[in-house]
């Protein structure tokens, strides 16, 4: 009888147990969930002011937790406009219009065609003024000769080359007692 009563005593302690835990489960979800329709709205009102960026990090939080397609979708959706937004300013720097093109590749590649040619311009643009930054710089030990001429230094006046067993070495002539000497196609002095 004792047994009867021991194991009885036991079920309905498990069952209180599993009772107990299943709602404090529902009210932690529930209190969850209210907190996020709250997020939602004041999530809404960014959208409203074209504040997608901010959108994005009041929802995405929910989004996680109640892995919830809505909050999914919704996140999903301010992130794009958050891209476009970026991608269409025309005051954002380059860098970034590229970035968000490239962050927009991945999460909707369809979308990111209509801006295949606005990256290419953009990179385009880029690789030309780095290019005039390049050229705008000095030289540096280590620069190679197609570097070097790509720099403020430009082609040299003439060139002295002499072979020995240790390899080839120039030196560049550029006039006003400058000079630039490199050995087997490296920059290793100048001087000037």
């Amino acid at each position: 009888m004792n047994v009867l009563f021991s194991a009885a005593a036991l079920i309905v302690a498990g069952v209180i147990f599993f009772f107990s835990f299943s709602v404090k489960e529902t009210v932690q979800k529930n209190s969850l969930l209210e907190e996020c329709e709250a997020k939602k709205i004041e999530f809404q009102k960014l959208m409203d002011e074209k504040s997608y960026s901010l959108a994005v990090t009041k929802l995405s939080a929910c989004s996680v937790r109640l892995e919830n397609e809505e909050y999914k979708n919704l996140v999903q959706t301010a992130e794009v406009k958050s891209y476009e937004q970026v991608i269409n300013n025309p005051k954002s720097s380059a860098s970034d219009r590229i970035q968000n093109i490239e962050l927009l590749e991945k999460r909707n590649p369809d979308l990111a065609k209509k801006y295949e040619k606005l990256k290419i311009s953009l990179v385009t643009e880029v690789a030309k003024r780095d290019a005039m930054s390049k050229k705008q710089r000095g030289v540096t030990i280590g620069m190679t000769p197609e570097e070097v001429v790509a720099s403020s230094w430009g082609k040299p006046k003439s060139i002295n080359r002499t072979t020995t067993a240790s390899g080839v070495r120039e030196q560049w002539v550029y006039g006003g007692g400058n000079y630039l000497y490199f050995m087997n196609g490296k920059l290793d002095a100048v001087q000037n």
